[in-house]
């Protein structure tokens, strides 16, 4: 290579930095023909002599339609080696790899995340080097997995080098995540420049030839652009012609420019027998790679005479000589194709589907192929492009999936088959989601055209879903009554509808009391089928809307009925959901966690976003209630990551809230407004009934902030919105926040009319937790005597709930109090209890405040812990719990997303604190799980 030196040392550098342990990225970038493919062989080269593995793959002219082809060729030695030891999350990919549907994923980042894993496993072995090649011809589900690669590269010792032609913005995912790769390597751009006048000369001067003169150089250089594949071609034509660079001249070498040397391809090709040029015809619809029984079916001759064109087109300089076969250059490709008259090609690609077809390669290979041929109304393109698209939806490419059911509508597919496909269609465009009011169209024009209305009802409540996430409950109504203006509708569908229908009512009372009102008449059902377990579901959270808490926690656990609704409805059910959440304001954790667990473990292997994303907002409720704050904080930080990756909807500010209230009680005010302004609390979904959560973290930040008058006017609105939608839950415990704003700004008469409003609840209510922060917040608005009775009273009852963190206030609550009634002694047991249950709870604001007031009664608290477990973060206590359960480092590092080392260097720290030696000592040293 000639002026490359630059270029080289970046590039070798990157290998540098990966057999050194720290990840990097370069992004090669040029025209056609300037060297980008040499650069990367001379890497490949220099990561070998490093010890580094290498997986390679290269994008074609036809590899677009194929979701995940660039993967498989880099990942496909794990087919034969290693896909037996894929488990865990990793194991979502292995749909990928052998190219199969399976129970799939609602969004392409599960699959991303498994691939990512697969890597990470690999990565075990040593460091490696990723090489694509002409990426601008890359599929876009593989595109995405190079950009979460390009994200996370600096965790593992990886080298991501990726090269492609340059690109005009675009508005396609191709475009976009091209752009977004190349954005992601500013100081690792590779631009390989046009070769200069020395250059040029030494390559026309090669193998010990004669230097030309200068005008030829001169010419050379305009006509080529210093285009180091052109400038061979010039040679190669001048040798063809019987000529040297030395002895043409610079009128001979200006008639040689980039169209006379296509000119001069298609030349060659046409002097050939018509069989051979039909070989080279044949690559160009397979390429980038092809294998010779490929070629042999698309151009009907055997397979030894197509491996004799073959080695005559390497002869020619067409074809590299060799297996599989490739052309010598893309430009020369592109060439050959491009003289193909359309309806060739289209038959060509006809017989490529079914070639692949005929020997089992997956659909999605097929289907790529499909695309590019002529709509025929043949029944056989309609089916193989309904299974590439249930293929891809099942992989996460939702992309392609749309695009494979495009192309099957316009073939148009018979009228029986249109309906689904059109269901089909809506859930490509809404795992895709850019346009969710397409997708509704859809679903709805699926349930017009099927004729059974069990069906149908389907369809519609796919639509339903989409209205109702999108914050349109009244709509999303009237959809699901659509199946019973059609006529009668089976028993199990019926029931099936009515609960989703007061699942909406649950959300959203104003628009669907009448719903739930309905579902009185079933209140007897014996939950012996998964349309009454989903009634007995939806009747619990109308209980618990009513603020009847006991009825709605029997009801509860019959929906949840050994698992059988979960595996009815799977992890995305609202029934199920709901259900879980009206155990955990019962204080029911010890039934609701373990089927927490178990469902979330299932939507995560399945790799269903929006399940996985709900269920991670009931875990950070779950965590709330027991107080674990960094736990609260980590739980709905994923939660909203998972819902930002499709799309916030009108969960995302639920969230959000929870990821405040957590960041307030951290220290963290900056990271609680954050969470706020980003929480989309827009007026017209002021009027679901998870919202709580939000409007209490904005006034825990207000009073935080000192500004009490703020939390008060928030608390208000809250207050107003309760009384609106008729709440008479105590789901969010919001009123004992109010108290204290009310306090803080001295309207004590305010701040008892509120506790008593909290307490009159809490009697309906009644559960441990709920009643006592009655009591206890009572007893901060009650002078003497009685006030200090009531705190103990709150505090007894806390103390046998899961209420950590209110435990913890009211404890503090209660030294504060004995302090101002002159008890100092009195106050310091309860005061320290508060500092050990804040401290336990991650609570840093509330630990500061009972440090404060234990100073200020003349005690000497200690000091924040620096060993044992309440000195281990988050991240170190989630490792250690692994390895105490008897995971491997590797499987830590592969379930974590981080690298070996990190693990190694994590559970060092971890048994310095804890002062034991080695990971057996670890399940003693650990406190249990609360």
């Amino acid at each position: 290579m000639l002026q490359r030196e630059a270029e080289l040392a970046r590039l070798h550098a990157l290998c540098a930095a990966a057999a050194d342990g720290h990840g990097a990225l370069a992004f090669v970038e040029g025209h056609a023909g300037i060297g980008k493919t040499r650069l990367l062989d001379a890497t490949v080269a220099a990561a070998t002599d490093r010890g580094l593995g290498v997986l390679r793959a290269r994008g074609g002219l036809h590899e677009q339609g194929d979701a995940y082809g660039i993967v498989r060729q880099l990942l496909g030695f794990v087919l034969d080696e290693r896909l037996a030891l894929l488990h865990g999350p990793a194991a979502l990919a292995t749909g990928v790899l052998e190219g199969r549907a399976q129970p799939g994923a609602d969004s392409p980042f599960p699959v991303l995340h498994a691939l990512h894993r697969v890597l990470v496993t690999l990565l075990a072995d040593g460091p490696l080097l990723l090489v694509v090649d002409d990426a601008h011809w890359a599929d876009e589900p593989s595109l995405r997995l190079l950009d979460v690669l390009a994200a996370r590269v600096d965790r593992h010792p990886l080298a991501l080098l990726v090269a492609a032609r340059p690109r005009r913005p675009g508005r396609d995912d191709t475009a976009r995540l091209l752009a977004a790769l190349r954005a992601r390597a500013p100081d690792a751009l590779v631009e390989p420049a046009p070769l200069g006048p020395a250059a040029v000369r030494e390559l026309l001067a090669r193998d010990g030839a004669p230097a030309p003169r200068d005008d030829v150089v001169r010419a050379c250089v305009q006509v080529t652009a210093g285009n180091p594949y052109l400038v061979g071609e010039v040679v190669t034509s001048l040798e063809r012609a019987g000529r040297t660079p030395a002895t043409a001249t610079e009128a001979e070498i200006r008639g040689l420019g980039p169209a006379s040397i296509a000119a001069s391809l298609r030349l060659r090709l046409s002097v050939l027998p018509p069989s051979i040029e039909a070989v080279a015809e044949a690559v160009s619809i397979l390429a980038p790679a092809a294998e010779i029984r490929h070629v042999a079916a698309l151009v009907d001759r055997p397979g030894d005479e197509v491996a004799v064109a073959v080695d005559v087109l390497a002869g020619l300089g067409i074809l590299a000589p060799r297996r599989p076969v490739r052309f010598t250059h893309p430009i020369v490709a592109q060439a050959v194709s491009d003289e193909l008259p359309p309806a060739q090609r289209a038959r060509l690609h006809r017989r490529a589907a079914d070639a692949l077809l005929a020997e089992g390669q997956p659909p999605t290979r097929a289907a790529s192929h499909l695309l590019r041929c002529e709509a025929a109304g043949d029944p056989e393109v309609v089916a193989v492009l309904r299974a590439a698209a249930v293929t891809a939806l099942a992989q996460g490419a939702a992309t392609p999936a749309r695009r494979y059911l495009d192309r099957a509508l316009a073939e148009p597919p018979a009228l029986p088959d249109r309906p689904g496909l059109l269901g089909l269609l809506g859930q490509a465009l809404a795992a895709e989601g850019v346009d969710l009011d397409e997708a509704c169209r859809r679903f709805e024009e699926a349930a017009e055209l099927e004729p059974t209305r069990e069906t149908a009802a389907v369809h519609l409540e796919h639509a339903a879903r989409l209205r109702l996430f999108s914050g349109d409950p009244a709509r999303a109504l009237r959809l699901l009554d659509r199946p019973f203006a059609r006529g009668t509708v089976d028993r199990e569908t019926t029931l099936r509808l009515r609960a989703h229908q007061a699942s909406i009512g649950v959300l959203a009372p104003l628009h669907g009391r009448p719903e739930l009102e309905r579902l009185e008449q079933w209140a007897a059902l014996p939950g012996d089928t998964p349309g009454e377990l989903a009634v007995l579901a939806e009747l619990a959270a109308a209980r618990w809307l009513q603020g009847r808490i006991r009825d709605a926690a029997a009801l509860a656990q019959r929906a949840l009925a050994d698992g059988r609704l979960l595996a009815a409805e799977g992890p995305l059910s609202t029934g199920f959901n709901h259900a879980l959440h009206v155990l955990l304001d019962a204080d029911r954790h010890d039934l609701a966690e373990p089927v927490l667990g178990e469902a979330l473990a299932l939507a995560r292997a399945q790799g269903a976003t929006l399940a996985a994303s709900s269920l991670l907002g009931l875990r950070a409720v779950a965590l709330w209630r027991r107080g674990d704050v960094p736990g609260t904080h980590r739980a709905a930080q994923e939660a909203l990551a998972l819902l930002h990756e499709v799309s916030p909807g009108m969960a995302g500010p639920a969230q959000a809230g929870y990821v405040a209230l957590a960041a307030v009680e951290l220290g963290d005010l900056p990271g609680a407004q954050a969470a706020l302004d980003g929480a989309g609390l827009v007026p017209q979904l002021h009027d679901l009934t998870f919202l709580g959560a939000p409007f209490d973290a904005r006034a825990r930040l207000q009073l935080a902030r000192g500004r009490s008058r703020e939390a008060r006017d928030t608390l208000e609105e809250l207050a107003d919105r309760d009384r609106r939608l008729g709440l008479g839950h105590l789901s969010t415990p919001w009123r004992r926040t109010a108290v204290e704003a009310a306090l803080a700004h001295d309207a004590r008469e305010e701040a008892r009319t509120i506790a008593d409003e909290q307490l009159r609840r809490s009697e309906r209510w009644d559960v441990p937790s709920a009643r006592g922060l009655a009591l206890a917040t009572s007893g901060l608005v009650t002078a003497g005597p009685r006030g200090i009775e009531q705190l103990r009273a709150g505090i007894a009852l806390l103390e046998g709930s899961p209420a950590r963190l209110d435990l913890a206030r009211a404890q503090l609550d209660l030294g504060r109090l004995l302090r101002r009634e002159r008890r100092e002694t009195d106050a310091r047991d309860p005061l320290r209890a508060a500092l050990d249950l804040a401290d336990r709870c991650g609570a840093a604001t509330l630990a500061d405040r009972a440090r404060e007031e234990l100073l200020a009664t003349g005690a000497r608290p200690r000091g924040a812990r620096t060993s044992g477990d309440a000195a281990l973060t988050a991240g170190e206590r989630r490792i250690a719990r692994l390895a105490a359960a008897g995971r491997t480092n590797r499987e830590i590092a592969a379930e974590l997303v981080l690298s070996v080392r990190t693990v190694e260097n994590h559970l060092g720290r971890v048994y310095g604190k804890l002062g034991i030696g080695s990971r057996h000592e670890l399940a003693g040293a650990l406190e249990p799980e609360r």
